[in-house]
């Protein structure tokens, strides 16, 4: 696997040639954590943290965060992960995620700078933390975690030195440090830690000191060593953990409760109550005011009784909490970035509108569209991944810039609509029809395209790996398009092919060999 800030790589042997299975919202903010079964990866990605399955390349979810996500991992049989900002994250792993808890980190200092992660296959939490951003002051240390209740077991400095990414080995964790080290903490019994003797290495501290990364396999663990080459160790002598593991599982009585069809459009946030607090830097008072009430919700002007939901914009007042908490209020408190997700269209809702099975659906669609994009570009990341609008009429649909990766999209009506910098990678698109559209920059990667009409403007679309088999393309402006590995037997093409890129595996039509 391998990360180029937001593309990613997957496949068994890696080259320049390649193309990524799929993208991020957002270039990667931490180091990639892959499930212990290795079907899912999940991502740091800015102010979330997105899951995806590897297989269909599709993404689960994205976990919105206060702030900028830093590392994550997998707890135990995958069941819950661990995210982290400026705290720690649990999530239970299911259908869809939900949240368990949240873990203040103590650093030993005001700041707190996460700069590795790992979950033992029991599911003791190892943090490393940092209480400095100065890049030649270092004050870390190494935070055990016991996740069924939050407690910090153990905090562990370790003076001169920037600890970074960690590692589990059994009952022992590995952490690479900033001089080039391998260290190790026996964690065999993890109240009480300690840090193991390791072979004297002659290293310089380099004035700069960075957080280097570091990985295990089994018993060999690969980091950085002093003089910046990659040194593989094999840790001998490592005990097994010992004990059940810690599966965060759902209390009985919650597990046994009947599941209700999700609620839509007016009905989701029935009953809900929203009091905003704080400078919001991007969901302008409009945004926030008239998507809450069209989702079914109230706004208070003040604090109350009724408040079920407390917005937090920066610097918010103090006396907002301690007045809600004397007027007997419960309510979820959300980070602007959680309240920016709540407020996207839920993957039920972006199916009805997107199927027209709504009245004004398309205008609805877009209104939900225009706002998100006066506040942060074009991109609008709706859960698109997967769905299925087989024979949907898409023409009035505001539609750049979405993904919709493995996407059925078989026979759709897609004729003069703007799909710039769309993600259709591994979607079947047999028999859709782009005529007049304006598909600039479109990914069409690993897609099925049989018999499609694309009599259109692709200019820098990429069809790399697509199937292409008696798909329509005359009339198409197909200037610097990528046909690498793309499957065009019988397709019909325009009778000048240039600036068009491909290799040996391009399949082309009878008679046609482009220079």
């Amino acid at each position: 696997m391998r990360l180029d800030y937001d593309k990613i790589f997957v496949g068994d042997a890696l080259d320049d040639s390649d193309s990524p299975n799929f993208e991020l919202a957002t270039y990667a903010s931490g180091p990639l954590a892959i499930s212990r079964d290795e079907t899912r990866l999940a991502a740091p990605a800015q102010y979330a943290v997105e899951l995806w399955d590897l297989q269909r390349s599709i993404k689960l979810a994205s976990l919105p965060h206060a702030e900028r996500a830093r590392a994550c991992a997998f707890g135990p049989r995958d069941a819950w992960l661990a995210t982290a900002d400026h705290a720690l994250h649990l999530w239970r792993l299911g259908a869809s995620p939900t949240a368990i808890r949240d873990i203040e980190l103590d650093s030993g200092g005001s700041d707190k700078i996460v700069r590795g992660l790992a979950v033992s296959a029991r599911g003791i939490i190892a943090v490393s933390v940092d209480a400095s951003v100065n890049h030649v002051d270092a004050r870390s240390s190494i935070l055990v975690i016991d996740p069924r209740d939050g407690r910090t077991l153990a905090r562990l400095p370790r003076p001169g030195v920037r600890l970074g990414q960690v590692a589990f080995v059994g009952s022992r964790l590995a952490v690479a440090d900033s001089a080039g080290r391998l260290l190790q903490l026996d964690l065999s019994d993890p109240a009480h830690p300690r840090w193991l003797e390791t072979d004297e290495v002659d290293v310089f501290p380099p004035n700069d000191r960075e957080e280097l990364p570091i990985a295990a396999l089994g018993a060999d663990v690969a980091h950085v060593g002093p003089g910046g080459d990659v040194v593989v160790q094999t840790l001998e002598s490592v005990q097994p953990e010992v004990g059940e593991p810690i599966l965060l599982a759902l209390d009985p009585s919650e597990a046994s409760a009947p599941t209700r069809p999700p609620a839509l459009f007016e009905k989701r946030l029935a009953g809900a109550r929203f009091l905003f607090a704080g400078r919001f830097k991007n969901l302008g008072a409009e945004f926030r005011e008239a998507t809450v009430q069209e989702l079914g919700a109230e706004i208070a002007s003040k604090p109350d009784a009724r408040v079920t939901h407390l917005a937090l914009g920066d610097r918010p007042s103090a006396a907002v909490l301690k007045t809600l908490g004397s007027k007997g209020a419960t309510f979820e408190t959300l980070s602007e970035a959680a309240l920016a997700q709540l407020l996207l269209p839920t993957a039920e809702e972006a199916r009805a509108l997107l199927r027209g099975e709504v009245k004004q659906a398309a205008e609805r669609w877009n209104t939900w569209r225009r706002r998100y994009s006066e506040l942060g570009g074009e991109r609008f990341p709706v859960a698109l991944q997967g769905i299925d609008l087989a024979g949907a009429d898409l023409r009035a649909y505001a539609l750049k810039v979405v993904d919709l990766t493995a996407a059925n999209l078989a026979g759709t009506d897609l004729r003069g609509v703007d799909v710039f910098d769309v993600v259709f990678r591994n979607a079947d698109l047999s028999g859709a029809d782009f005529t007049g559209g304006k598909c600039y920059r479109t990914i069409f990667s690993g897609a099925k395209l049989t018999g499609a009409r694309l009599g259109a403007m692709l200019a820098s679309a990429r069809f790399d790996g697509a199937e292409l088999t008696d798909a329509d393309l005359q009339g198409a402006d197909l200037q610097y398009v990528d046909f690498s590995g793309a499957d065009l037997r019988r397709a019909r093409l325009p009778k000048s092919l240039t600036d068009v890129k491909h290799d040996g595996r391009t399949q082309w039509p009878e008679g046609v060999r482009p220079k």
